[in-house]
């Protein structure tokens, strides 16, 4: 068999050489010898268990202290006995023949 591998690959070069051993694949394949090369893998061993928890480790450092939110005014909003400022806001809209008509009404904004 070496002999017709040793022609192919003279014939067709290195692809002749793979196609030669991968076409003899199972008559060049043998028992393992006494040449000292490693043989086939063996079966899959027994699983082993999980080791045990481990300590604790050290506990890092406190954070920053967090900062209060800023005091946001607040505002009242309304339409009867205005202290503060009024707006006159769009409240409702509504399309009659094409033509958009709009409902307003004043609003008070007061601190």
């Amino acid at each position: 068999m070496p002999l017709v591998t040793s022609v192919l690959a003279l014939v067709f070069g290195f692809v002749g050489a793979l196609g030669a051993v991968s076409f003899f694949a199972d008559e060049i394949k043998g028992e393992q010898g006494s040449t000292g090369i490693q043989g086939a893998p063996g079966q899959p061993g027994v699983r082993g268990t999980d080791g045990g928890r481990g300590s604790q480790g050290e506990r890092g450092r406190r954070g920053k202290k967090g900062k209060a939110a800023p005091k946001l005014p607040s505002y009242d909003l309304g339409t009867i006995n205005c202290a503060g400022t009024g707006y006159e806001v769009v409240t409702d809209a509504t399309v009659v023949k094409r033509e958009l008509r709009l409902s307003k009404e004043v609003i008070c904004i007061s601190r």
